[in-house]
């Protein structure tokens, strides 16, 4: 996160982490591997932040689209500086990101499989995937009233993806 992918090496980052480099080639063999762990890594605080947001929310027919809504927008500062840095990666490395597609390719099925608008659905996390990059990029003007408008907003919006019967 510090230098970035493209500058990244195993000594550097066994100096920085205080383990030898052995140690650290053992489990992570190569910097693509290393990088892999990162993006593995990424995947698994957003889903721990999409499963705390699902039990907090009150169960309904869109509980599980808000809480990956959420899981978006509320990830903490560790997870954005990941973020960044796995952004970086995609630069140069494309093929470590797979296990992003993946997931991205399982939600879409699951919203598919949910019985919700399926486009409003998909329009919303995409809204939210904007608006989490702009704001990782620092690209994103809004003032803290703003941004939270607009997650109020998009979470009321939600709860339209339901379908009536």
């Amino acid at each position: 996160m510090e230098v970035g992918a493209a500058h990244l090496t195993l000594d550097a980052v066994a100096r920085k982490a205080g383990v030898s480099k052995g140690g650290l080639i053992h489990n992570f063999p190569t910097k693509d591997a290393l990088l892999q762990a990162m993006v593995v890594q990424l995947l698994a605080a957003w889903k721990e932040r999409y499963e705390q947001a699902a039990h907090e929310l009150p169960n309904s027919p869109a509980s599980k689209l808000k809480a990956r809504l959420l899981a978006k927008l509320h990830a903490d500062e560790r997870s954005r500086r990941v973020s960044s840095a796995v952004l970086a990666v995609a630069a140069n490395q494309p093929q470590l990101l797979e296990p992003v597609r993946a997931h991205i390719c399982q939600v879409h099925q699951a919203l598919v499989e949910s019985g919700l608008d399926f486009n409003l659905a998909v329009l919303l996390l995409l809204a939210a995937d904007g608006l989490y990059m702009q704001e990782l990029l620092g690209l994103s003007c809004f003032s803290a009233r703003q941004r939270k408008s607009i997650v109020e907003h998009l979470l009321r919006m939600a709860d339209g993806t339901v379908r009536r019967r």
